[in-house]
């Protein structure tokens, strides 16, 4: 999509600025504008929409803004709208930019469109080359590449590439693999399980717990029996702070499932949250019974201790957990885990 380069950082004093000049002047195609790339930073696509629609209200042929507003679209999965901007877009533009080409290959991709997102991309590769532009042309020959085998691979195959690009941090190519897969007439329902179940995690990395919800919701209408399942949709209701939706349904994981280790330790971490740390310890011994190289079970153990006051047992737990982190090369894990232990070993001093 639009490179971050032509994103407006959120700055709270431009942003009063902007407002100001838009309530004086509702005619302020610039300010709109400048307003709509703030809000595409801070990720409020609705308002981003409201904004750039209003640039186009007043200058009908900016074609900037009708790039900008397909953008905000594709991250809403607004597709036929984001569509819609970025054709025209392409109508106004008599020498447009690659990445006009590229942000609506994307849309085609994630569509299941093949043949038109690599028409986009070699367009916009082609565009790239004639601008010397390597660094943008070879991103475009990657999206080219990964396309091409696309209708010759198996099933199986689409799902163990979308698997992969989630491991790389290509969470736009995962959304789009694992659609590819839910398209498919042949895909049983095992394959369309783990591909919605797959697809939500990349929807996570990408910043939209909705979209991941609705993946989840879908898998278990598929198959309401998965625990795996239950397990990522706690994590989402955990991560949107909706804690006792995280315990219900890491509650049902475990009814179907009582030894995922991952289950005990997030909803050891939902207890954390809720300041219930007993159960929280109680979690976290259930998950390093099940793997006792956890080093993050240890480190959140420990928290836990010290938060109840039993800092003794909270030193044992960081000191552990560092270790882990050490030997596992999780230099941020280990890092993060000393500077908690300082904390405990500080109050403890305080406290004689």
């Amino acid at each position: 999509m639009v490179s971050d380069s032509a994103i407006a950082h959120y700055d709270p004093i431009l942003l009063e600025a902007l407002n100001e000049s838009i309530e004086s002047s509702p005619n302020n195609a610039r300010a709109y504008q400048a307003r709509g790339l703030i809000w595409i930073h801070a990720e409020d696509y609705g308002a981003a929409i409201a904004d750039f629609s209003e640039v186009i209200r007043i200058e009908p042929e900016n074609a900037q803004a009708y790039t900008y507003r397909g953008t905000s679209r594709f991250w809403l999965r607004q597709y036929a709208g984001a569509l819609a901007d970025f054709d025209r877009a392409l109508e106004l533009e008599t020498n447009p930019e690659p990445v006009v080409y590229f942000n609506r290959g994307y849309v085609h991709r994630v569509q299941g469109n093949v043949a038109a997102a690599m028409a986009d991309f070699r367009r916009g590769a082609e565009l790239a080359q004639a601008q010397d532009d390597t660094e943008t042309y070879a991103q475009a020959r990657s999206l080219i590449d990964d396309l091409e085998p696309l209708p010759i691979l198996g099933t199986d195959d689409v799902l163990g590439r979308g698997q992969e690009k989630i491991f790389a941090g290509d969470f736009l190519g995962a959304v789009s693999d694992f659609a590819e897969v839910l398209r498919r007439p042949g895909a049983n329902t095992q394959q369309q399980v783990m591909a919605y179940r797959q697809q939500s995690q990349a929807w996570v990395a990408l910043g939209n717990l909705d979209a991941a919800l609705e993946n989840l919701t879908a898998a278990l209408e598929l198959d309401a029996e998965d625990a795996l399942t239950w397990l990522e949709l706690g994590q989402v209701h955990l991560d949107q702070a909706e804690f006792d939706g995280a315990l219900s349904t890491f509650n049902r994981a475990l009814e179907l499932n009582p030894d995922l280790t991952d289950v005990y330790y997030q909803r050891g971490i939902t207890y954390i949250e809720l300041e219930q740390y007993p159960s929280a310890i109680a979690d976290f011994t259930a998950a390093l019974e099940r793997d006792n190289t956890l080093a993050s079970a240890y480190g959140a153990r420990g928290l836990a201790y010290y938060e109840q006051g039993e800092l003794e047992l909270a030193i044992a737990d960081l000191e552990q957990a560092a270790e882990l982190y050490r030997n596992q090369g999780n230099f941020a894990g280990y890092q993060q885990t000393l500077v908690l232990l300082e904390t405990v070993k500080a109050t403890i001093l305080q406290e004689r």
